[in-house]
């Protein structure tokens, strides 16, 4: 997890537990994160994704 991103998901008024969850399936999957345009992003092969949630 990047610290920088944590303050994205501490934000959520809502699903908290169900984002984190979401978050770590994410990671698990050996993706780089990093925050870009206020919302976390993912690199996969050298592509990034976005990760939007209605926080």
């Amino acid at each position: 997890m990047n610290p920088t991103v944590d303050f994205y998901f501490n934000k959520a008024e809502k699903w908290q537990e169900e984002i984190r969850q979401l978050r770590t399936i994410v990671l698990d999957c050996h993706l780089t994160e990093e925050l870009k345009w206020g919302c976390p992003c993912y690199t996969f092969e050298k592509k990034k994704h976005r990760f939007d949630t209605c926080v």
